[in-house]
């Protein structure tokens, strides 16, 4: 390998080892603080818990920046088709009726766990204590807040009031997008002048790409709530809020925790019905006894709410109205939650679905196959890597990513195509598929995976260990570039 290196490159006229190193990773620190858009936390959550979350999906960021445009994707599709549900129900008149119209705003507020059920205004108490821990409040899902305007229960909520406790006003996402303009214009110009990108600008870059995306696809969303708005549980209302309880996940005795392969677990509903309990079922050691007062409670007002409300049998029971023959073994698992402790971060069943989510899971590989070409471009370009072995391991690196990515992307494709007929992706996830699945694909997952986060950790380890040696021209730098106002 014939080229010239050079090391630590003192601050000239035009940029050194230093400014190269701040400038990077700057705009990196901006593109991960403007993309996340975290939910709101759980209730009395500590400071600790709150940095550790935001480490957590930092580090995503960082090592798989395609992940989160799946995740904005998913959460944007259900706010669009929340809007899209309220909107027509509001302009039909078969909703209630509502003097501030319902935004995308609202829908991402909602989706972000923005609307909470006050359990502590039930006096009854439908919970047992202790069975949401210290917190005193449901929040609701998509699903939930849906079925609310249903109802005519949801609250009639002026857009300024989410607006002011938002913290990510419009100038702050157009400073962070024309910070990453600047860079991407930069590297525009040196690659029309031949003036060769250090690593860490293409791995930057690469994010560059991914934040901008981002930055679209969350555009409406707010940033950084801590508080949901309370809606009491009062009348009709807490009727509707025993059968949503009884309806969701949150209700199963093994309820699964928020991770993005989680099993399905059965709601309360499914398990007891809506029926009068059996002597058998009072009986020491039946149907979670040691609440048998609060779940007598629940199944009451929720009968009680699908006798009031009868959308609510035909919407989740098959049609079956006749409250006597709505028990457990006429429901199937449960697919839509209503409420839930706290609005996770991951996409789980509680969004809503509109025509095309099916393909969303195809975006994100493809989205890594992008991220995987931007790599591979330095390799293509013959870059000056400071050995042979760092050079053929970068390749390798940004080959396995576009590999991964075309390789997934057409397993789910087949998967929707052929309707679950090869597998369940959606079973696979959530551990309803049969054992020739499970069996096959989670050891070749687990397998990707760990290539994969090899891969991502190699390219961003090496983007910084080739500052000890890159060719001189990396540090030449456009004189109009110094001209204009960046950070």
């Amino acid at each position: 390998m014939n080229a010239t290196f050079v090391g630590f490159v003192a601050e000239p006229s035009g940029r050194g080892t230093l400014s190269l190193l701040y400038s990077c990773l700057g705009v990196l620190l901006i593109c991960v603080w403007g993309a996340l858009h975290l939910n709101l936390p759980k209730p009395n959550e500590g400071n600790g818990k709150r940095t550790r979350r935001y480490l957590f999906w930092t580090m995503m960021a960082l090592l798989c920046p395609e992940l989160l445009l799946w995740i904005s994707w998913r959460k944007l599709n259900s706010a669009r088709e929340l809007t899209r549900i309220i909107s027509k129900s509001a302009a039909s008149g078969s909703g209630q009726p509502r003097q501030h119209s319902w935004t995308i705003l609202h829908s991402f507020y909602a989706g972000m766990g923005g609307f909470a059920i006050d359990l502590a205004s039930h006096k009854l108490g439908i919970l047992e204590t202790g069975y949401l821990g210290d917190s005193s409040q449901l929040v609701l899902t998509p699903h939930g807040v849906e079925l609310l305007a249903q109802s005519g229960h949801l609250p009639d909520m002026d857009k300024k009031e989410i607006e002011e406790k938002n913290r990510a006003d419009i100038l702050a996402k157009t400073i962070c997008c024309l910070q990453v303009g600047w860079m991407v214009l930069q590297s525009v110009e040196r690659y029309r002048l031949q003036l060769p990108l250090s690593l860490l600008e293409v791995y930057t870059l690469a994010h560059v790409l991914c934040a901008l995306a981002l930055y679209a696809l969350w555009w409406h969303k707010p940033k950084m709530i801590t508080e949901p708005t309370c809606i009491r549980c009062d009348g009709d209302l807490g009727r509707i809020v025993a059968f949503m309880f009884m309806a969701s996940q949150l209700s199963a005795p093994d309820r699964p925790a928020a991770t993005i392969m989680k099993k399905l677990a059965k709601p309360e509903l499914a398990v007891i019905g809506l029926r009068s309990p059996t002597a058998r079922d009072m009986e020491p050691g039946g149907h979670r006894d040691r609440e048998a007062r609060a779940q007598e409670l629940r199944r009451k007002l929720a009968s009680e709410a699908v006798s009031r409300f009868p959308f609510l049998a035909h919407y989740y029971a098959g049609g079956e109205s006749d409250i006597n023959t709505f028990t457990s073994n006429r429901w199937t698992a449960v697919q839509k939650d209503l409420v839930t402790d706290h609005a996770s971060n991951w996409p789980d069943h509680g969004l809503l679905r509109a025509p095309g989510d099916g393909l969303i899971s195809v975006f994100v590989w493809l989205a890594s196959v992008m991220y995987g070409a931007v790599h591979l471009l330095a390799w293509l370009t013959r870059f000056a890597f400071p050995s042979d072995v760092e050079r053929w391991a970068w390749g390798a690196s940004a080959a396995y990513l576009i590999f991964s990515g075309v390789l997934w992307a057409v397993l789910v494709y087949l998967d929707r195509i052929f309707a679950g007929c090869l597998w369940s992706w959606d079973g696979l996830l959530h551990g309803t598929s049969g054992k020739t699945a499970r069996y096959s694909l989670i050891p070749l997952m687990a397998l990707g995976g760990t290539l994969s986060a090899a891969a991502r950790l190699f390219l961003l380890g090496e983007s910084l260990a080739s500052l000890r040696a890159t060719p001189p021209q990396v540090y030449a730098c456009p004189q109009w570039a110094a001209s204009i106002p960046h950070m």
